[in-house]
């Protein structure tokens, strides 16, 4: 089941390029976006992990 709660915390680490992993933190899914600041700002990435978590708390809200 992809079913999640919301956007519970968020970190940012830099990398060459962004990236994005999912992993099991064993109650859920734990969702990481690694990106230097000139790759996204702040409110780009927030933004871009929240619609993330948004969309596999609720996977069909995409396709409305």
């Amino acid at each position: 089941v992809l079913r999640l709660p919301g956007l519970a915390g968020c970190a940012m680490g830099a990398e060459d390029a962004p990236v994005l992993t999912l992993a099991s933190d064993g109650t859920g899914l734990s969702i990481t976006l690694e990106c230097a600041a000139d790759q996204l700002s702040a409110e780009a990435a927030l933004a871009l992990l929240t619609e993330f978590a948004g969309r596999m708390e609720q996977p069909l809200r995409h396709l409305l």
